[in-house]
């Protein structure tokens, strides 16, 4: 398997074919996405040739069988892995900066064509990507990514935080800022407030929370 232009390129298992409004030629390739440009360009879309499940960018996805491919209007390709008994949607992200390019519109707060990880609209110091990926509102420097409470309850801490959909939450506890432990890894399936009960004994020492935001 090679990208390249017209006889240079080559195939692993070339199957399902799909034609974006551009004209360009989307091809299941076994473990990869290939475009077929109208230059004569093969590229790689998504996937590495490792057979696998995985999310992500680019070459970081994984499929283990594609045999069928599709577009919607606005551009998400989707595939089906029989291998892995999956249907995975592909969102083109021509600026690099992991938003889909459908939602970097007018009045979203995402630039297009721009990467947004360089961008902080709403100057809450926190990039337009970021925000994306928190969930929080890139034009609004109310809404940010961070704890918004820690209250003690008997012989528990309980703290609190905005969830977003489709996130996950990774909350770390320290006692020193040096080494830190996994407290929760939390998947969110709706938006709204998240809360988690740790206990505590009466001697513990002073404790230091951390909290960080993914996408599956």
């Amino acid at each position: 398997m090679s990208d390249g232009s017209g006889a240079g390129a080559r195939f692993q298992w070339a199957g399902d074919i799909a034609l974006d409004a551009s004209d360009n030629l989307l091809i299941c390739d076994e473990t990869r996405v290939r475009k077929l440009g109208t230059n004569g360009l093969v590229t790689t879309l998504a996937g590495n040739g490792i057979r696998g499940l995985a999310s992500g960018p680019g070459s970081e996805a994984r499929f283990a069988g594609l045999n069928g491919i599709c577009i919607d209007q606005i551009g998400n390709v989707y595939v089906a892995d029989s291998f892995n008994h999956r249907i995975c949607r592909i969102s083109i992200d021509e600026d690099g900066d992991r938003i889909p390019d459908f939602m970097e519109t007018i009045g979203s707060g995402y630039t297009p064509g721009v990467d947004d990880s360089q961008i902080d609209t709403d100057g809450d110091g926190q990039s337009n990507a970021a925000e994306y990926i928190a969930g929080t509102d890139p034009l609004s420097a109310a809404s940010n990514f961070r704890i918004k409470e820690v209250r003690r309850v008997g012989n528990s801490v309980v703290i609190s935080w905005d969830g977003a959909y489709n996130r996950y939450y990774e909350l770390l506890k320290s006692s020193n800022l040096t080494s830190w432990s996994v407290v929760t890894n939390k998947p969110v399936s709706s938006n709204g407030p998240v809360a988690v009960s740790i206990a505590i004994s009466p001697a513990q020492n002073a404790s230091f929370y951390r909290l960080s935001v993914s996408m599956p």
